[in-house]
């Protein structure tokens, strides 16, 4: 939203400076007989409230019809009414802070000013004399160089859109679904058989769950007997209370999983402190932490290598204590487990089947429908128990990324109809009053041709010039948004990968904006004759 609020305030501000400088010598006559800047200034600030009460209702009107739509018709009156009038409340703050400038410098003209004002800016430095020959593309340079403030404001907003666009595009090109879902899938298994995460209530806890112990032994003998399953690797994990912490909602609960059995060396790197347990140890003294872990630090707990800690695991039928000494401590910020045991002291501590879920692990060139439908009949009759496969978990995400990518490139859609807006006000406006000074040039020898050339460069120094700034900045603005967000925990699937297909959307969008131009202008210019562009 405050995005969009100064995408508006950049247009609104464009238009109605752009607009005073057209109308400096009216103001100027305007102070001749008598008015003063208040008066001015209240003037400027009319012409804004008048647009704004009889636009703004249109504006929110259409904004509800278009959540109406969205959310599937249906409508809740209060929430939608209080969210219709802080729409309206922001669009009217923004008009009154875009009128400000212009305002202010509307009050300050003088009769003697608008007598002598032509639409530039003054340079008043030296120069020196230049006898360079004149052409089309020197001509746009000095063009746009005298209107020095209509050129920057028009070019601060198409940067905007396009620093938006290639930095967004960076950020979505870098998330990568396969990544995310090997989340699930951490020993690059096909198949998870994973107790069903939707049958948690307040009544029901994980480990009321985990009791019915439906992950057994003999469920997994089931699974390793159908064709072309090759391993399947038991993925241990507890909730338990902290001994001596309470908070407003009871116990600190944390969670504890088992050490990796496999392909645990990208794992183990995170070690900062102490050692790790041996994965086939059994000894129940000792407990790895993960010090990364959000779950301490909503808690407000801190522990290091060598400390000591108690836990309390408890399901509806038993409650048991263990003291552990911390021996090691990772930081996985990717992981939300707090802390580890090895796979056989999960079983020894937990008065209940730890298992959480099953990884199947297939052969190469499985027939994955064929074992996903042997997998469905082994664990039919499992009410707590569901079945993920891989390829639908990344097809999922897919389409929730695709969701989310249309969502934004929408957005980024309607800042840039702003940035258009204010580009078509600027070549307009340009048009309109160097209209004499055009039909000039073509009195004293300039060919049709070359002022539809002079013309042109000077869209493109716009267009070109704002898409040059943007593919830079935005591409280092992506690349700092995606490693920032990779480093965050839960976000390691967010990789950083340079957005070709953004910039090569965003190059045939700044072509087709140009090529626009340049046949609007074509047509503006040659609706009128050299005499009536003089007269």
């Amino acid at each position: 939203m405050l995005i969009i609020a100064l995408a508006c305030w950049l247009v609104i501000y464009n238009i109605f400076y752009i607009s005073i400088t057209k109308r400096i010598k009216q103001y100027g006559q305007l102070r001749a007989i008598g008015a003063t800047k208040r008066q001015i200034k209240q003037l400027v600030l009319y012409e804004g409230k008048n647009l704004s009460r009889k636009y703004i209702p249109i504006g929110v009107i259409f904004g509800c019809l278009m959540s109406w739509i969205l959310s599937g018709f249906h409508w809740n009156a209060v929430p939608s009414f209080s969210l219709a009038f802080l729409a309206g409340l922001l669009t009217k703050v923004t008009v009154r802070a875009s009128l400000n400038a212009p305002s202010k410098f509307a009050s300050r003209i003088s009769p003697i000013t608008a007598i002598r004002h032509v639409d530039a800016d003054v340079n008043t430095k030296k120069e020196k004399r230049n006898s360079k020959r004149l052409t089309p593309f020197s001509l746009a340079a000095l063009n746009l160089s005298r209107s020095r403030k209509k050129t920057v404001l028009t070019l601060l907003s198409l940067f905007l859109s396009g620093t938006l666009f290639v930095s967004l595009g960076t950020l979505l090109n870098s998330v990568d679904p396969i990544s995310k879902a090997e989340k699930y899938f951490p020993n690059h298994g096909r198949f998870d058989i994973q107790i069903n995460n939707e049958l948690y209530s307040e009544a029901t806890s994980l480990s009321d769950l985990q009791t019915e112990g439906q992950l057994s032994t003999s469920l997994k003998n089931k699974i390793l007997a159908i064709n072309e399953v090759e391993d399947v690797i038991e993925h241990q994990y507890i909730e338990a209370a902290i001994e001596g912490i309470k908070t407003d909602d009871g116990a600190a609960i944390v969670s504890i999983e088992n050490i990796p059995t496999l392909n645990n060396e990208r794992w183990s790197s995170h070690l900062a402190e102490g050692k790790i347990p041996d994965v086939d140890s059994s000894d129940a003294s000792y407990i790895l932490l993960n010090s990364a872990s959000s779950d301490l630090d909503y808690y407000g707990a801190h522990y290091a290598v060598g400390d000591h800690i108690s836990f309390i695991i408890a399901n509806d039928q038993e409650k048991v204590k263990h003291d552990f000494e911390i021996i090691g401590d990772i930081t996985d910020k990717n992981s939300g487990t707090s802390f580890y045991l090895p796979p056989k002291v999960m079983q020894t501590v937990a008065p209940f089947n730890s298992n959480k879920s099953y990884e199947v692990i297939t052969m190469d060139k499985s027939n994955e429908e064929l074992i996903k439908s042997e997998l469905e009949g082994v664990i039919l009759n499992e009410d707590t128990l569901k079945l993920l496969s891989f390829s639908e978990v990344v097809e999922s995400n897919r389409i929730a990324f695709r969701t989310i990518t249309i969502s934004v490139y929408s957005f980024m859609v309607f800042i840039a109809v702003f940035s258009m807006i204010n580009l078509l006000n600027t070549i307009i406006t340009t048009i309109s009053a160097r209209k004499g000074e055009l039909g000039l040039m073509q009195a004293i020898g300039m060919s049709r041709k070359q002022l539809m050339a002079m013309l042109t460069y000077e869209t493109g120094f716009l267009v070109v010039g704002s898409f040059t700034m943007a593919l830079f900045t935005g591409n280092l603005m992506g690349y700092m948004i995606s490693k920032s967000a990779g480093n965050m925990g839960g976000l390691s699937y967010i990789q950083y990968q340079f957005p070709w297909s953004a910039i090569f959307l965003y190059f045939l969008v700044i072509l087709l904006v140009q090529t626009g131009m340049v046949q609007f202008v074509r047509r503006s210019i040659s609706k009128q004759s050299i005499i009536e562009q003089l007269n």
